[in-house]
């Protein structure tokens, strides 16, 4: 302890890819601060990285079978020549009299218009028979 009544600490800061150990515990962080005082090692602050996920969408079509993946894109790479192929299938089933939801993130909303960032889902007109 020192004459502030505070325990003595040795504060470690590391910045992108820093490494730091004690013992057998590595520690690894993009940006961390830790603590060491009389009883080890303590995890102050760990800022967390940003996972990059791909936006895959797919715009899938209810059939007698179930639901069939009719496109799959993935949102950072498509080529555009690949996305108009995609928007013309679903300008296609639309004008057939296909209702088309965007089900992304369970918003569960009709759509009229392609949005290259929608999970679709094409539902086909109720016919009678």
């Amino acid at each position: 302890m020192n004459c502030s009544g505070a325990r003595q600490r040795d504060v470690v800061r590391g910045g992108k890819g820093a490494e730091a150990s004690h013992g057998s515990l590595p520690l690894t962080g993009s940006a961390s601060t830790v603590i060491r005082d009389n009883t080890g090692w303590l995890f102050t602050s760990m800022k967390r990285r940003r996972l990059e996920v791909p936006m895959i969408r797919t715009m899938r079509m209810i059939c007698n079978q179930g639901d069939r993946v009719v496109a799959e894109w993935d949102t950072e790479t498509v080529s555009s020549e690949r996305l108009a192929e995609i928007e013309t299938e679903f300008k296609a089933k639309m004008a057939a009299g296909w209702f088309a939801v965007d089900i992304t993130e369970k918003r569960d909303r009709l759509i009229r218009q392609f949005d290259p960032n929608a999970e679709i889902l094409l539902i086909p007109r109720v016919q009678g028979g």
